[in-house]
């Protein structure tokens, strides 16, 4: 009981120098500037948003992007101080101690290309998009992209004088130049049907854009802690 009573003196003691030495409290955050990199797509000017072939109607607009803050960490191996020997906690033989460091990193939602199809069916009977497929243009080079990238598209169905909007997803936005020309291309797109409904006529849709990276800066807090971990 002694040597703990013995132990809160000297805790009490170490903290009320400490705290007059005019330092600021521990942990106390540091504001620092982060930046992030924001993929912008626009039209070229010979592209046409929205395509007619046959009986449909094709547009398509790239989804916007946004920078989203998201948190990181990090720990460093440090030696305690005396009075952090003091209030460490029971089994601390087994532990180790460490500066954590916590911020923020900016990160591109969605992470890779994405774009909003708008299908408007003029044709006689139910359009399928199966045996639609999908290619991107990045950079002049020919990307396949997985089916599971396009499946709402492949399976989507539109009755007729009807419309219909779906997603598809491209390649990551890591693997784009900051500065490029990005194509979307649909091969085989039923656009032509019999009175029975059999496919008469196939077509092929093109859009390119201007694809471009600005930089944005945003404040964010770094905030530091030591402490025993296992």
């Amino acid at each position: 009981m002694q040597r703990a009573n013995s132990r809160l003196f000297t805790l009490a003691t170490i903290g009320l120098l400490s705290g007059c030495a005019g330092n600021p409290p521990p942990g106390t955050p540091r504001v620092i500037t982060i930046s992030g990199k924001l993929p912008t797509l626009s039209p070229l000017p010979e592209t046409k948003e929205l395509q007619q072939k046959g009986g449909l109607q094709i547009s398509v607009a790239p989804v916007p992007y946004e920078l989203v803050p998201s948190g990181v960490s990090s720990d460093r191996a440090i030696q305690p101080s005396f009075m952090e020997k003091l209030g460490a906690p029971d089994g601390w033989q087994n532990m180790r101690f460490v500066e954590r460091t916590t911020s923020s990193v900016l990160t591109v939602q969605p992470e890779a290309l994405r774009f909003r199809i708008t299908i408007n069916n003029q044709l006689p009977r139910v359009f399928r998009g199966g045996g639609t497929v999908v290619q991107f243009n990045i950079a002049g080079k020919l990307l396949s992209v997985s089916e599971a990238g396009y499946a709402d598209l492949v399976n989507v169905i539109v009755p007729p004088r009807t419309q219909q909007q779906i997603e598809i997803y491209g390649p990551p936005i890591a693997v784009i130049p900051e500065q490029t020309t990005v194509g979307l291309f649909l091969y085989d797109v039923v656009t032509k049907t019999d009175a029975a409904g059999n496919v008469t006529e196939k077509q092929n849709f093109e859009w390119y854009f201007n694809y471009a990276v600005q930089t944005r800066d945003e404040p964010t807090e770094v905030k530091t802690q030591r402490l025993w971990v296992r």
